[in-house]
């Protein structure tokens, strides 16, 4: 992925800066008493004005804040990074069920948290990274003060460049408009990949695959005579990723017909703890950004494939042009024990 560049500012005509409702800020983590110290009077401040204030991070750095904040620390709700919603797409879901509830009752939010960074598994590295541009269309306009931590000597330079383009403010005490933030639809445009070549030994669905063809192919695969051994997968697949394989190829498979595809192809393979399913489709082209991060409303007669599969699968990629579409999806075998970075 290229550099990012500036593409907004948030100072007035005069050069003031007007704050607003909503504040997306990095901090950079040094040790856990240091950050500590750093984050303790945003922290009371929030709980001095009546806000509610959650704190998401790990073992080691929440207790080094709960001990700095002392008889304070009751008023906090206090959650585990490794623990609570650890997936991107579905954090991105409870952070914004939290400030609605909070906006219903006339709150403000400030959430102190950080990503479940997994160990060796860029993958799903990406798609936190991914989940931060999003925040800023969530969180648009909304009550809330959102800290996100980052450790220095944990993230690669690529990562940190990152962090700096995801997030309008840097720092606490005050928070400043950041001078290398770009906007999510930028972020994410420059994250796709130009193609996403499938690999020889995958196993392609034949026929003319409309979504009960693929249902069936690809349910005998995955439930029927001989397992799953055309997927090299054995019988070890738990069910349930099994189940959300099988809900997520068919939504995909209907979305690039009701986008007037003529010819769908559905190929899936195994790549070490992953199964993987990429569906193409030779479609207009898929050029949102933030297609299936934003759930369609309750009475929109169609758009909730590409959201429900990003609720379901663990990493989602896509790539698009005036060639069609490709949509590739990947499951953990067995459910991931996220082991969040200390």
């Amino acid at each position: 992925m290229g550099g990012f560049q500036r593409e907004t500012s948030h100072a007035s005509a005069n050069g003031d800066v007007a704050p607003p409702a909503a504040v997306h800020t990095l901090v950079m983590a040094g040790s856990p008493g240091d950050l500590a110290a750093r984050l303790a009077p945003c922290v009371l401040r929030a709980v001095e004005d009546g806000e509610a204030v959650r704190v998401n991070l790990t073992a080691t750095r929440g207790g080094a804040l709960r001990r700095r904040l002392g008889a304070a620390a009751d008023a906090v709700t206090w959650t585990d990074t490794a623990v609570w919603a650890a997936h991107p797409v579905r954090r991105l879901r409870e952070v914004q069920r939290l400030v609605d509830e909070q906006l219903a009752g006339g709150a403000r939010l400030c959430f102190v948290g950080e990503c479940a960074w997994p160990v060796d598994e860029p993958d799903l590295w990406a798609e936190w990274e991914r989940f931060d541009a999003v925040l800023n269309h969530a969180l648009e306009g909304r009550p809330v003060t959102m800290v996100c931590v980052y450790d220095e000597e944990e993230h690669s330079p690529h990562s940190l460049e990152r962090a700096h383009a995801c997030h309008p403010h840097v720092g606490v005490e005050p928070p400043c408009p950041a001078p290398r933030y770009v906007e999510p639809e930028a972020f994410l445009a420059l994250d796709r990949a130009d193609h996403l070549e499938v690999p020889a030994h995958a196993v392609r669905l034949s026929g003319a695959l409309v979504p009960g063809t693929v249902r069936a192919q690809l349910g005998a695969l995955l439930f029927g005579t001989g397992g799953l051994a055309p997927l090299g997968l054995g019988g070890a697949m738990d069910e349930d990723v099994a189940d959300a394989l099988l809900v997520t190829t068919t939504e995909l498979v209907t979305n690039a017909w009701q986008a007037a595809a003529a010819v769908v192809d559905v190929a899936c393979w195994r790549d070490g703890a992953w199964a993987v399913v990429q569906v193409d489709d030779d479609g207009p082209g898929l050029t949102d950004p933030l297609a299936g991060y934003r759930r369609p409303p309750v009475d929109a007669l169609g758009g909730r494939g590409l959201w429900i599969t990003r609720q379901l699968a663990d990493t989602v990629d896509i790539a698009a042009g005036d060639w069609g579409t490709s949509v590739r999806l990947r499951l953990r075998v067995h459910a991931l024990e996220v082991t969040a970075r200390a």
